[in-house]
Parts: structure tokens; sequence; C-alpha cells
């Protein structure tokens, strides 16, 4: 019984190999040469966003939540001057200042580092939280 040993391994990249094959008949012998090339991996960055971006995040955070602020008393009192209890006007200001702050961090998110916004873990949850903030508002300000 005769076993056949032509399995051979790859050639490295880069490398040339030479391969014998045996033919059934004896006197016939076949060399066959294959150059294998190697394409060149495609560039990726994975240093993500910087320190500075992440500072410079927080201060248009930190802006934008004190322009909230001011929009949702701008809110309450224009509220209360169509007769709406003070109580509910406040509480709709609240919701109000929530709402633009989570839509902000989403934004600023996206800006600075998409990669985050892409994650399931993160974007889930915030736009949740979207849509029960403006639900809540939505029933603070009617009343």
């Amino acid at each position: 019984m005769s076993s056949n040993n032509s399995f051979t391994l790859p050639p490295l990249d880069g490398q040339t190999s030479t391969k014998s094959t045996e033919n059934p008949a004896p006197a016939q012998e076949t060399t066959t040469t294959t150059t294998v090339t190697q394409m060149p991996a495609p560039v990726v960055d994975i240093s993500g966003p910087s320190t500075k971006s992440y500072i410079f995040g927080g201060v248009i955070l930190l802006v934008l939540a004190v322009l909230f602020f001011l929009a949702a008393q701008l809110l309450s009192n224009h509220l209360v001057k169509k007769k709406h209890k003070p109580s509910s006007a406040n509480t709709a200001a609240i919701w109000l200042f929530f709402l633009l702050f989570d839509l902000a961090v989403i934004a600023v998110v996206g800006i600075f580092d998409a990669g985050l916004l892409s994650l399931l873990q993160l974007s889930i949850p915030l736009a949740v939280l979207a849509i029960v903030f403006a639900i809540l508002l939505y029933i603070s300000a009617r009343k």
C-alpha cells in the first residue's frame, strides 16, 4: 500500500516555494513555483479622541447646561403667565432642562467620539431617556 505524501504547508508571506508533484509515471516529474505577495493592511487610527477633546466637550456641555437652565426658567415663567400652577410650570421646566441636556449629551458624544455613540449600551438608554423626558414635559406642561 503506497501513501500519497503530496500535502505541504503553504509558503510564508513574501517567500517563494517550490512544490514537486509526482505523477503515477515515475519517469515524469513536474516542478511548480508559486509566489505569494502580501497586500498592505489598511491603516486604522485607534487612538480615539484626545484628552483635550474630552475637556472641550465637557466645557461645551457646561455652557449648554447654563443656557438650558435659563431656557427652562423662561418656560416656567411663560407657563405661569398662561395661568398654569407654579408647581406644574416648574416641573415642566425641569423636564425641559433634562430633555435638552440629554439631547446635548447625544450631540456632543456624536461629534467628539462617534464610536461611543455606536455602542448600543450607550445610545439606547440616551434615546429612551430623551423620549421619557419629552413625554413627561408634555404631561407637565398641559396641566
